[in-house]
């Protein structure tokens, strides 16, 4: 059994090196949406970076059912980055 852990480990060494991507050479870039919006993508991506997979925490999303969107999916990348999904939208009273 030993042998298989080994040949395994090597496999997997050799295929991660072969996958490993310049991320520098190959950034992502939307300029026409960065001026838009008024952000950077390369600073949000170091901002989501330095939060150590806590993107969303603390975050509350509500989500209509107008939004076309697989619920599922989103809960599962919320949730997975300390965030909440809720399908239950509190009503904001209007100040006239």
């Amino acid at each position: 059994m030993g042998g298989f852990f080994r040949f395994y480990s090597i496999i997997r060494t050799r295929l991660i090196r072969f996958l490993h991507v310049a991320t520098d050479k190959y950034a992502l870039a939307d300029p026409v949406n960065e001026k838009k919006w008024g952000f950077k993508l390369t600073d949000a991506l170091k901002r989501a970076k330095a939060k150590k997979g806590q993107l969303f925490s603390g975050i509350t999303f509500y989500v209509t059912s107008k939004v076309p969107v697989d619920k599922k999916l989103l809960k599962n990348v919320v949730s997975a980055h300390g965030g909440q999904v809720s399908d239950v939208c509190i009503p904001i009273p209007f100040k006239s």
